[in-house]
């Protein structure tokens, strides 16, 4: 087995939404002014509106407390060793994994405790209680609070923000927001493009960077091994509300890698996997968004 197959096969990334930091973080301001790009019909004043609403939304998140359930049915794809996208007509290895949790989260006096139970493993029924993630090549957690670190006030000064422009999203008025990190620092939370609530700065869809996974270095150096560069895409999507509070519908990442061929034709991108998390079937027995 190659060297690249080696670190395919062995390869498990972490996604983690770095809740401590993202609840816990409260930055310096760095610049009393912040820096707005607009490349939409947005007027400044409304774009300072959007954050300052973005930002009591993060408040709410931060002292929320909250207890449901609801139904995590994820599907995994690993290819073996890879799919060449370009190629079509082609059979490829691949490795197809089903998980059904049962997935409960609960924060209450500033602790969060997450757990599942894990109902279905592919064709086979299980009930196995205080379950891991069964998921070969990613992990994740807190997608609830995805959007804390991007817009909440503290952290707001250490941010660009580049209003694209308005849409509709779920009958919802938007506004997609370019987020990056304003200096030249490595980030220890995740930014990208999200859909903004316009009226009420909640998050609807987030697009975040590659590079703002954590343990991105592993993914450079299977990059490397393949003469290529990492195209990565993790997204979510929050379409579910409770008080206020936006919860997650989707979660999915896809794991790229755009090649150069060994003839400097022209490149190509290489799929290594998918994952796809749909969340359904909620049931709320706490959404408190009273600020204590």
């Amino acid at each position: 087995m190659s060297l690249m197959n080696r670190l395919c096969s062995l390869l498990v990334l972490v996604l983690v939404l770095s809740i401590f930091f993202l609840l816990f973080f409260n930055g310096r301001a760095l610049s009393d002014v912040l820096p707005i790009n607009m490349t939409s019909n947005v007027n400044l004043q409304e774009s300072h509106d959007v954050l300052s609403k973005a930002a009591d939304y993060c408040e709410k998140l931060k002292n929320i407390a909250l207890f449901f359930i609801c139904d995590e049915d994820i599907t995994e794809i690993i290819y073996d060793p890879y799919r060449i996208l370009e190629e079509s007509g082609r059979r490829w290895n691949s490795i197809v994994s089903r998980y059904l949790y049962d997935y409960q989260l609960i924060r209450k006096d500033g602790s969060i405790r997450e757990s599942r139970t894990l109902l279905r493993a592919n064709d086979k029924r299980v009930k196995k209680e205080n379950a891991n993630l069964e998921t070969k090549r990613f992990w994740y957690k807190y997608i609830v609070f995805g959007p804390i670190g991007m817009f909440e006030r503290g952290s707001q000064s250490l941010h660009s923000y580049t209003f694209e422009k308005e849409v509709s999203l779920w009958g919802r008025p938007a506004i997609i927001i370019k987020v990056a990190p304003k200096y030249q620092v490595k980030a220890a939370w995740l930014y990208g493009r999200v859909w903004l609530d316009k009226d009420n700065g909640s998050t609807l869809k987030v697009e975040w960077e590659g590079e703002a996974m954590s343990d991105f270095g592993t993914i450079r150096e299977i990059a490397k091994n393949l003469n290529a560069k990492p195209i990565f895409k993790h997204f979510a999507e929050y379409e579910y509300e409770k008080n206020g509070i936006r919860f997650p519908s989707f979660f999915g990442i896809r794991e790229e890698y755009e090649q150069v061929r060994p003839t400097f034709v022209g490149r190509y991108k290489l799929l290594k996997s998918e994952l796809k998390v749909i969340y359904q079937n909620y049931k709320f027995f706490t959404v408190d968004t009273e600020v204590r």
